[in-house]
């Protein structure tokens, strides 16, 4: 039988190559320290409500001690509220050897509450370098179960004294939970003032947050006065301003934080200055914009919503934890509805959703977004994971996500904690995803023989798992069918991706696959829409999603 090529009820809708400039999304994630922004009877609403007032939508903060931690719990009470965002609480380490971990696992959970991130300052100095390599390992551990990025912070006079410093320590260390953060006034101190778009280019893959002050040209290095390079930022002789164009043709879309240690000024107006300052700039700079669609890998339909989200993995087939991933939302018909209506992901692949919530697989986390409000909620650990992709939700809320390289599929409820729910060779590099009554289908790649290249020596098959037995039996006869990306259930037939060939299969209980659309390059993952028979499906190479009446297929 002949299979359609590009029938004529097939909607693409392609990836547009911006060549316009768009606002810096950072602009809208100013924030603060909560240095000495609190005047005498404040409470720690009060002071929030403040910073608010002025302009600003975050902070970061010192979390040090218990009482920091119990100002912190005041200060996520009034940030779930009010939608005022705590990025990071920071953690000095003087004397690494009387580290108290039983602190640290409950501030790293107050983080994961909040989804901030957690900073480090390694400035014990008597500490030999495998001293430091065990803590930031140990912490990176931690923090990754948690959902928690460990993000080092290098500061004049400590033993990461600049963001490439700090790099160092991240390709030494290779671990997949270690962040670094870019503060202006260090690497001034740092002697990087006329190289920081260099810096920033090194750095940029591994950047999580960023800092400006004012600044002078005249400074004096390990110095304790900070008045030379923290300053106001209409204060000094230092032009902030190209520092943030660098971050904002970089891409950089995460939090810029005023830093104002040492700054006292009990009528708060060095924040006023600073915040106006920071908007004139602003509104001067633009970032190249996004595309709609960057290596498309899911299409997901939500009912509620009526909507149609995909994740993108953005820079092309690029897996890394670069915190440059997106979900794109679109109408019914196909129409994009908002480019990059989730960000900070890192290589988004599979999605279900679940009572108003929309699970999305990444990089050793399924990441919980509120559909409503487009809200992160929290990220998941997948303890072990290798390759995450595909997520599947039964009815009953049960949690299923694919590991194709570790042989697995991870569970959990109501936002984890995960665990692994069934490991064996048996599931062939498991894939595609699907929940019908009460089993999970498993669309399988086939045996990788070449990870590099994900190359087989057999092709995929569909496999089915009873959810309570968790009993694994074959589907279509145990017919070797395809290197599946993606698979659904509509009526009586399977529809499944094949990634390498660039066609969708039509499959009946027998095995029987038919090729009902051909001629395409790297067909990921799919949706559904079961009321009107609409698949959505996305064509990775090609940065487009497509959108077919599965009625309308012909064999």
């Amino acid at each position: 039988m002949k299979a359609s090529k590009v029938p004529f009820f097939l909607i693409l809708a392609t990836s547009l190559v911006f060549q316009s400039f768009a606002g810096w999304k950072s602009a809208d994630r100013f924030g603060v320290f909560c240095f000495d922004f609190a005047r005498n009877g404040d409470t720690a609403e009060e002071q929030l409500e403040t910073m608010r007032s002025i302009g600003f939508d975050g902070l970061v903060m010192r979390t040090k001690t218990p009482g920091d931690l119990k100002q912190l719990k005041l200060y996520a009470d009034f940030s779930k509220t009010e939608e005022f965002e705590i990025y990071a609480g920071y953690l000095p380490t003087a004397n690494i050897a009387k580290l108290d971990f039983a602190f640290v696992n409950q501030l790293i959970s107050e983080l994961s509450a909040v989804g901030a991130s957690l900073w480090l300052i390694v400035n014990d100095a008597k500490a030999i370098e495998s001293d430091i390599e065990r803590l930031i390992t140990d912490l990176a551990d931690r923090a990754m179960e948690k959902g928690v990025e460990l993000v080092l912070y290098p500061h004049d006079n400590t033993r990461i004294e600049s963001a490439e410093e700090g790099l160092q320590w991240i390709h030494k260390l290779d671990h997949e939970n270690l962040f670094v953060s870019f503060h202006l006034c260090h690497e001034i101190r740092a002697g990087n003032l006329e190289r920081i778009d260099e810096v920033l280019e090194k750095i940029y893959p591994y950047l999580r947050l960023a800092s400006i002050s004012g600044a002078t040209s005249d400074y004096e290095d390990g110095s304790k006065d900070w008045s030379d390079v923290i300053k106001p930022l209409n204060e000094g002789d230092v032009d902030v301003e190209p520092a943030l164009r660098a971050l904002a043709e970089k891409g950089y879309e995460g939090p810029v934080v005023l830093h104002t240690f040492g700054l006292k000024d009990s009528d708060l107006n060095h924040h006023e200055r600073s915040y106006s300052v920071f908007s004139e700039w602003s509104e001067r700079i633009e970032a190249p914009e996004k595309p709609a669609f960057d290596a498309p890998e899911n299409a997901h339909w939500h009912e509620a919503s009526q909507s149609w989200f995909v994740s993108n993995l953005g820079g092309g087939l690029n897996l890394s934890r670069d915190n440059y991933g997106w979900v794109t939302r679109l109408d019914e018909s196909g129409e994009v509805v908002d480019p990059q209506w989730v960000e900070g992901l890192d290589a988004p692949t599979g999605m279900d959703d679940y009572e108003g919530i929309l699970y999305v697989g990444d990089r050793g986390y399924v990441t919980a977004i509120d559909i409503e409000t487009g809200r992160i909620l929290k990220k998941i650990v997948l303890p072990g994971a290798e390759f995450v992709n595909d997520v599947a939700i039964s009815e009953d809320g049960q949690v299923f996500v694919s590991d194709t390289f570790g042989n697995q599929i991870f569970q959990f409820r109501n936002l984890g904690p995960a665990e692994v729910w069934l490991k064996t060779d048996e599931l062939n590099y498991p894939n595609g995803l699907w929940v019908v009554d009460n089993r999970l289908t498993v669309a399988t790649w086939g045996n990788i023989v070449d990870p590099a290249t994900f190359g087989t020596d057999r092709l995929g098959t569909l496999k089915s798992v009873d959810l309570e037995s968790k009993e694994l039996t074959e589907l279509a006869d145990g017919r070797e069918l395809a290197n599946f990306d993606g698979v659904v259930r509509y009526k009586d037939s399977w529809y499944g991706t094949f990634w390498t060939e660039g066609q969708l299969l039509r499959i009946d209980d027998k095995g029987n696959a038919t090729p009902v659309l051909t001629g395409f390059n790297q067909l990921a993952d799919l949706g559904i829409n079961e009321n009107d028979g609409q698949i959505g499906l996305v064509e990775m190479s090609k940065d487009r999603f497509l959108l077919l009446d599965v009625e309308g297929l012909q064999d």
